[in-house]
């Protein structure tokens, strides 16, 4: 499955999971909540040898509504947006929107569940996204607009979806990663049983930058996927095929060492587990060719692992880790290696109120090297 797929698959999943709700009009059910936190950062600029400290102030809402429009359709709305002072280096200073947030159009027709949706975030110097080597000052937009089509043959289902994906950095330095892709990716499961589910997978797609810095390319992948119900409790997923990127010709001036080809396989491991009534984890391994944030094309080893541990009513523990390493082109070819742990305490304070501490870390090893300790402290309450 593809990136664009499973943000989808995702978002449908969130749709159908909205829970309590303290607004209503009508039809109409929302969640809101207000929030806000304090966050010390020992390496704002991610600097190789003059790490600057700060501390950073941040307040938002997030909002979630769902709107049944029929039996057969709901519209679902996703988002969270604030805005983060620093209290020295003012221009670190920046509106955000959440990851993931996005607006979700479902509806039934015969054995077909088509969605509509269109995702998107400003996201923040790389902060919001625990995944993704940062460079001070490059914040981005970034917009998915597209459709998803399941068909339902009992034992088989069809899917096919359609994306435009848009990359916008909001600062000039950065404009070189500005990008549009359309991005197709088809999908056919078939029951071998209650338990085991089999396929085949296929995708494509067109990217276009604005300037030349990074070269125009296309792409294409096949592979096959598996998912498996070992138990209620235990769900495996697997998926692995070849991917292949073409290139034009980069321009002369650029000094990139990338080809006009890169192809590489694909394959992907995930594995949720529910331990007990109160802990859960879940791991994922991959290895995969794609592009990047802030690079051309990357060729990465990746595995993350997290847990959550529910105490009790009011006390919820959380902890994860992530590891990549590889090659990127950017465009000249560098090896990167990027890791680091995450660990949230949250605890509920009163019935609309709750508190969270979190400490995360994270060390870079490539072209520019550094290492940074993020410490906050945050305040939600729902309305």
């Amino acid at each position: 499955m593809s990136l664009a797929s499973e943000e989808a698959a995702q978002a449908r999943h969130d749709a159908s999971q909205l829970g309590y709700c303290n607004i209503k009009f009508r039809s109409v059910t929302a969640r809101v909540q207000a929030y806000a936190g304090v966050e010390y950062i020992d390496n704002v600029t991610y600097s190789t040898t003059k790490p600057e400290s700060d501390v950073a102030l941040r307040a938002g809402l997030n909002i979630q509504s769902l709107w049944p429009i029929s039996d057969l359709n709901s519209l679902y709305l996703s988002t969270g947006a604030g805005y983060i002072k620093y209290a020295q280096i003012g221009s670190a200073d920046s509106p955000y929107i959440t990851p993931n947030s996005g607006i979700l159009f479902q509806m039934y027709s015969g054995d077909f569940l088509i969605n509509l949706h269109d995702r998107f975030s400003l996201i923040q110097s790389g902060s919001q996204n625990s995944t993704v080597n940062s460079i001070f000052g490059y914040d981005r937009l970034q917009n998915t607009l597209g459709a998803n089509v399941d068909w339902d043959l009992n034992d088989l289902i069809l899917s096919a979806q359609y994306d435009h994906d848009l990359l916008m950095a909001t600062q000039p330095a950065y404009k070189y990663v500005n990008r549009n892709s359309d991005l197709l990716s088809t999908r056919a499961m078939y029951d071998l049983n209650r338990r085991v589910s089999v396929g085949l997978e296929a995708a494509g797609g067109l990217t276009y930058y604005d300037q030349q810095r990074f070269p125009n390319n296309n792409y294409y992948s096949i592979g096959a996927a598996s998912v498996v119900k070992l138990s209620q409790f235990l769900k495996v997923r697997l998926s692995a095929g070849w991917a292949d990127y073409t290139f034009d010709s980069p321009p002369t001036n650029s000094n990139s060492n990338l080809g006009s080809d890169q192809n590489s396989y694909y394959a992907k491991a995930s594995i949720d587990h529910q331990l007990t009534r109160f802990i859960f984890h879940s791991l994922t391994l991959q290895h995969n060719l794609g592009l990047g944030e802030w690079y051309a094309v990357g060729n990465l080893d990746t595995a993350s692992y997290s847990v959550t541990w529910t105490a009790d009513a009011r006390l919820t523990v959380s902890g994860s880790f992530y590891y990549s390493t590889g090659d990127i082109y950017n465009p000249a070819k560098e090896s990167l290696t990027w890791f680091g742990p995450r660990l949230e305490v949250q605890y509920h304070l009163g019935p609309k109120l709750f508190t969270s501490l979190t400490y995360q870390y994270s060390q870079s090893e490539s072209a520019t090297t550094y290492t940074q300790n993020r410490i906050g402290l945050n305040l939600t309450y729902t309305f």
